[in-house]
């Protein structure tokens, strides 16, 4: 922690207070660390009250106001590590599950990842205290939440976990999703947090108070008359677009610890639902993606008779099940059929792949290209192979090649995103260029043992649909599965809780529009980048003509 940072830590006009006044105050530091950390924990993935996201790392925000940049750094870091704790702490069960590591290996990889994603707050302690050094004043609360939101930006590339995903139950307050996806959606709520902060910390200074309200006040209204324009312009267009009436099955299959089917019989269980889901002449039947699935073949599927079910309609299904490549072909004297014969031969690569089924057609439609670090591949292990014996030498998938759009019989054309997938903006951006008009998330949380993961996964399906103005059909093993409006709303009686077996219809209206964030994706973020890089300048060159 460095010989000064914990002096570091006081208040600048506390140093000359006794070491058990220092002490007092490192103390009531740490305590508004672990006030936001309980809040965000009661926030995350769904709030318990609906305001409760806009003021849970407000004592945060005033913790870092009265810290150095050293000891700001250290009280940044331990809070964003305890943030994804209260968080994620359910990612333990995943190694868990995914890896077969026991519980000791899994903490301590678990505690690697919160480690490393809590670094943003660490670097927002640090430059905070810099540019409040360089300026001789506090940074504006604007200039904390941009800096932030930049911070978590790289790394949200990796894993996501953005704060903003506390909203998706509030449709209203992330419209400005369009405008510029999740992370603006972010950096407008690390604001609302900030100035109630600095509301707490101007209480003797009337002018500032005054001046936090204002721009309080304009913010949250300008959220609301945002949001309550774009639903309603959306739903009074109703008829400027295509239908699609979809069918979703979550058929609750139960998973070991070590990651297999409790139910061989997961196919028969497909097939059995779809007939019943089939009644309501659905346009699409979505399965979601199989735990510990068999391998299957065209051949296997038609056995099992899903394109008997389909004959005479215009239905298509999509399931997810694994897919073996074999690098040769099979000798043309190999007795027995083709597909049975097929398992002899040596496998080359193993894809997470979605099915597209109709009465005349059956091919692997999408292969999973975004993949679980992990879960489903090991990083790095292709330049450094030893690593694929330390963390597991089981079979890893291959990804695809990139997003993909599939066309239905009826003329729709639906991006799918296999599980993990739907984490990631870009892959839903690629989606809508290439004309998708509707999104279909297939997944299963199931091996993280808890209704948070299945939540939090949720909540991104409530982001793309909003960035994107395409509906979403998700589908997950475990829960929660939902019908998605193009306005984020979940559609009334979809939501299918953790734990359960059910089947839900329902028709979504997909627009004919296109966001403005399809269009720019990410490059606003250059603007409060640049502002904070002449802001950091500034500060310098003021200080080389007026030094202190």
């Amino acid at each position: 922690m460095g010989p000064h940072a914990i002096t570091d830590i006081i208040p600048k006009h506390a140093k000359q207070n006794r070491s058990g006044n220092r002490a007092g105050n490192r103390l009531i530091l740490l305590c508004l660390v672990l006030m936001s950390g309980g809040m965000v924990w009661l926030s995350m993935p769904s709030p318990a009250v609906p305001w409760l996201p806009l003021v849970a790392l407000a004592p945060f925000a005033v913790a870092l106001g009265r810290c150095r940049p050293v000891a700001g750094f250290f009280l940044g870091w331990l809070g964003g590590t305890l943030f994804w704790v209260f968080s994620a702490w359910w990612l333990v069960h995943g190694f868990r599950h995914f890896m077969g590591w026991p519980l000791p290996l899994a903490l301590l990889a678990s505690l690697a990842v919160f480690v490393f994603q809590g670094l943003p707050y660490g670097l927002l302690g640090l430059a905070r205290g810099k540019w409040s050094d360089q300026t001789g004043r506090e940074p504006s609360p604007l200039w904390c939440a941009a800096f932030l939101t930049l911070a978590l930006y790289p790394f949200s590339l990796v894993l996501p976990n953005d704060f903003a995903l506390s909203l998706h139950q509030t449709p209203l307050a992330i419209q400005v999703a369009d405008l510029g996806g999740i992370h603006l959606v972010n950096l407008l709520l690390l604001w609302i947090n900030w100035l109630i902060a600095g509301l707490v910390q101007s209480l003797r200074n009337q002018r500032l108070f005054l001046g936090h309200s204002l721009v309080l006040a304009i913010l949250v209204s300008s959220l609301a008359v945002y949001g309550t324009y774009r639903i309603e312009s959306l739903a009074s267009a109703d008829d400027q677009g295509r239908l699609l009436t979809a069918a979703v099955i979550q058929p609750g299959l139960s998973v070991r610890a070590s990651g297999e089917n409790r139910q061989p019989q997961a196919l028969e269980t497909l097939v059995f639902m779809v007939a019943q889901a089939l009644e309501g002449s659905p346009d699409l039947v979505v399965w979601p993606e199989t735990p510990g699935s068999a391998p299957q073949t065209c051949s296997s599927l038609r056995e099992a008779g899903l394109p008997s079910l389909l004959a005479g309609s215009g239905t298509a299904i999509m399931a997810v099940f694994r897919e073996y490549d074999y690098g040769s072909p099979l000798p043309a004297a190999l007795p027995g059929r083709g597909d049975a014969a097929s398992m002899t031969q040596k496998i080359t690569a193993a894809h997470n792949t979605l099915w597209l089924v109709t009465q005349d057609h059956c091919a692997p439609a999408y292969r999973k290209s975004r993949l679980v670090p992990f879960g489903e591949y090991i990083p790095f292990s292709n330049q450094i192979p030893w690593l694929k014996k330390v963390f597991g030498n089981r079979l890893e998938y291959s990804p695809g090649p990139g997003a993909g759009v599939i066309s239905l019989p009826t003329g729709i054309r639906i991006q799918p995103l296999i599980c993990f997938e739907s984490l990631f903006p870009d892959l839903a951006r690629q989606g809508a260029g290439l004309g998708a008009i509707a999104f279909v998330n297939l997944s299963n949380e199931g091996g993280f043992r808890s209704p948070k993961a299945g939540r939090l996964s949720l909540g991104y399906s409530v982001f793309r649909t909003v960035e994107q103005r395409r509906p979403m059909i998700r589908t997950a093993n475990s829960g929660y599965s939902a019908h998605i409006s193009a306005t984020g709303a979940v559609v009334q009686g979809t939501l299918v809780p953790w734990g359960t077996r059910s089947i839900t219809q329902a028709r979504l209206y997909c627009p004919k529009t296109t966001s403005p964030y399809s269009k720019t994706g990410d490059l606003w973020l250059w603007i409060p980048a640049a502002g904070i890089g002449l802001s950091f300048m500034m500060g310098i060159c003021a200080r080389r003509q007026f030094p202190v």
